[in-house]
């Protein structure tokens, strides 16, 4: 007597749970869903964002950037194609060819490299650089002995030397041997004293003689 609805029980919570089960499974994957979708929507920036570094950030896939900024701007993919290659410093080659100058500098633990110099630009080897060079990398490339460049740069410039006038007469003047001879040099002393200060004809007068000017007149 009491089987059947033992088993009628069971079943109608059976299919209870099944049914609420199949509620919240829909309603997990509506929900996965809206969040996927915020995902790949947030992963990408739209035209004109201004402050995108890669061309991966944007929906478009091309960002365009200048050497001298520190962000460029999402635009549209048809205008990369416009752009022949990349004008110096810019960051983001891969191959050399993508570069204006023939030239991507790339170390191995970059994921991109950067426009460098061509050939021209850094000029023959041998020769000094005058001040104002900006591809030096070494002070001894420059003709002043100091190219200015930071441990992060590929390149530095080569900058005015530094005046050394008072660093060399602050060495003298701090060598005691030196600063000695220095003083007992003066120019002009006699070291003879004479007996009258007044002269006549290159000898020395008495107390009652003029000087020779005056006895010319």
């Amino acid at each position: 007597m009491f089987e059947p609805l033992k088993n009628g029980l069971i079943l109608f919570f059976l299919i209870h749970f099944v049914q609420s089960s199949r509620v919240n499974y829909e309603r997990g994957s509506k929900f996965v869903k809206i969040n996927s979708n915020l995902v790949t929507r947030s992963a990408c920036r739209t035209l004109w964002f201004n402050r995108c570094e890669y061309n991966f950030e944007c929906c478009s896939k091309f960002c365009f950037k200048e050497s001298n900024w520190q962000y460029g701007v999402c635009k549209p993919n048809s205008e990369a194609n416009q752009i022949s290659c990349k004008p110096l410093w810019y960051n983001q080659c891969i191959h050399d060819s993508e570069c204006c100058t023939e030239n991507c500098e790339k170390k191995p633990n970059w994921r991109f490299g950067i426009c460098g110099p061509n050939r021209v630009m850094i000029g023959r080897k041998g020769e000094c650089r005058e001040v104002g060079y900006q591809f030096c990398q070494e002070n001894s490339e420059c003709c002043s002995r100091k190219c200015v460049r930071d441990k992060e740069w590929l390149y530095g410039y080569c900058a005015a030397p530094e005046s050394t006038s008072t660093q060399e007469l602050g060495a003298e003047v701090s060598d005691d041997g030196i600063l000695s001879r220095i003083e007992s040099k003066e120019c002009g002393v006699s070291q003879v004293l004479p007996i009258h200060l007044r002269i006549i004809g290159g000898r020395n007068t008495t107390p009652d003689e003029y000087p020779w000017q005056e006895v010319m007149i």
